[in-house]
């Protein structure tokens, strides 16, 4: 009788417990129904057409209350609006156990938080990309006013527009890279194996590789994993790693990229044979208006940082006996999640 009783207090404690808990914990039974909805479970899954949650198809579920966007990333979104994580665990052949974490607040404030930390950069941002935009303005119009010389030779034309589209290139980057920082947004909208990513970056990093008679010799362990992301923007943040290394390094750079798998994340690492960086600038690295170049802005790794971050990854950078270590490190995308 007393351990009737001692259960029954358990059961009522749980109860209790489910009923308080904010995150919504549900278990499914051996046939895909639910046995189990405490009410914060209940609350995010309301949908017109699910009166209740006890006794309904997960399938059924999932298919009314959850609305997948393009942009959710490791996230998914809800038929309310609402964003939510999903984990689960088998109950030893009695189920399954599902808690989802509503992480609307938590992503909104963050975002409150980045475009805040933007803000405060903007007035030292616009300073410093006016100085920096002058000079190669400056030398495209220096350029074109040659190119409108007469008696100019062929390999002469040749020269001068292949300066002004270097300068030209060089003022687009410097766009981008202020856009990916300002904005802060990177939507997750793509799909992509990592051959095609490298495919991309190759096409990417080929005139800056040319100019500066640069290698880049690419060791590819996984080209058939694949990576949630914004494609333009990621491959965008790889070539900013490319250029950085060729600055760092300056003529005949030998650069290696290795990708490989480690657990569920995609490991893409960029070793270059430079002189590596001080030990002084090394800890500020990342952070915007830092850099060890007299022309740079300093936006480059910050851009890097920002984009690895947005695609819930880690970038770092470090020194061996070759020279700088770039490493960015990615959440592999699992196509089972998506079909279970």
């Amino acid at each position: 009788m007393r351990e009737l009783q001692e259960k029954e207090q358990l059961a009522d404690q749980l109860e209790g417990l489910l009923r308080i808990l904010p995150t919504g914990v549900i278990v499914i039974n051996p046939r895909g129904r639910i046995d189990i909805a405490n009410p914060a479970a209940m609350t995010l899954l309301a949908h017109p057409e699910l009166p209740r949650l006890v006794g309904q198809p997960w399938g059924r579920v999932i298919k009314l209350a959850f609305r997948p966007q393009e942009h959710d990333g490791h996230e998914i979104s809800l038929h309310s609006g609402r964003l939510v994580s999903l984990d689960t665990c088998a109950l030893e052949g009695r189920g399954q156990l599902v808690v989802i974490n509503d992480l609307t607040a938590t992503r909104h404030l963050q975002a409150q938080v980045s475009q805040h930390q933007r803000l405060a950069s903007v007035g030292r941002m616009v300073a410093s990309l006016a100085h920096q935009i002058r000079t190669p303005l400056s030398a495209a119009m220096l350029y074109t006013e040659n190119l409108q010389q007469t008696g100019l030779t062929e390999p002469q034309r040749v020269r001068f527009a292949e300066k002004v589209q270097s300068r030209l290139e060089h003022l687009e980057k410097q766009v981008r890279d202020m856009l990916v920082f300002a904005r802060g947004e990177v939507r997750l909208v793509d799909k992509v194996y990592i051959a095609e990513l490298l495919a991309d970056l190759r096409h990417a990093s080929a005139a800056a590789l040319d100019r500066q008679e640069a290698e880049l010799i690419v060791l590819d362990e996984v080209p058939t994993a694949r990576v949630v992301c914004n494609r333009d923007t990621l491959v965008g943040a790889l070539c900013n790693l490319i250029n950085n290394a060729i600055e760092s390094v300056g003529k005949n750079a030998e650069l290696k990229l290795h990708v490989t798998r480690e657990h569920s994340t995609i490991r893409l690492q960029l070793q270059d044979n430079g002189p590596g960086v001080p030990g002084n600038i090394m800890r500020q690295l990342g952070e915007p208006f830092v850099t060890t170049k007299a022309s740079g802005t300093g936006l480059g790794l910050a851009v890097v940082q920002a984009v690895s971050r947005a695609h819930g990854g880690q970038f770092t950078m470090s020194n061996n006996d070759q020279g700088a270590c770039a490493t960015l490190i990615l959440p592999e995308y699992d196509c089972t999640e998506t079909t279970s």
